[in-house]
């Protein structure tokens, strides 16, 4: 199907949203710095910074991201450093799965069930002192996070 002109995209809205500091429209919303529950927004303010390559392998590598999807379900996420993944969900759902970094700072997962085992692209923000924000970058899907040193919650036992 052909698209016209002036259609807008989801895709160019985001990057319009990323570029400039305004607010993305985007899922249910949660109660942070970041997002407004009201109008299921995500902000990314001027000040937040794109974690670079060096910076997440300093900070998240090897260390267990604690957090708030955006649909409200608290997740912890122990990142190997050798590319496994380990995954729980609020409720009980755990999950082993895969990570790969690029020169450009784009970390990508894969999980056998998680979103049909498709591979999943996230760009990480730092948006305050010891506060991170993961923006999946092909659904628009976002967390809130803090990263606690090594594997603090013991997800790869």
């Amino acid at each position: 199907m052909s698209r016209r002109k002036d259609e807008i995209t989801r895709r160019q809205v985001m990057g319009v949203g990323l570029v400039s500091g305004t607010a993305i429209a985007a899922g249910a919303g949660l109660t942070s710095g970041c997002v407004d529950s009201r109008s299921h927004t995500f902000t990314l303010n001027l000040d937040d910074k794109l974690l670079s390559v060096d910076d997440i392998r300093a900070e998240a590598i090897g260390n267990t991201l604690v957090g708030t999807l955006y649909d409200g379900e608290r997740y912890e996420l122990y990142l190997r450093p050798d590319g496994t993944a380990f995954l729980r969900i609020e409720g009980g759902r755990f999950e082993t799965g895969s990570w790969e970094l690029f020169d450009d700072g784009q970390i990508t997962s894969k999980w056998p069930t998680i979103a049909q085992g498709k591979l999943l692209a996230h760009r990480y923000y730092r948006t305050g002192p010891g506060a991170y924000t993961n923006l999946e970058t092909s659904s628009m899907r976002w967390s809130n996070f803090t990263i606690e040193p090594g594997d603090s919650r013991g997800l790869q036992t």
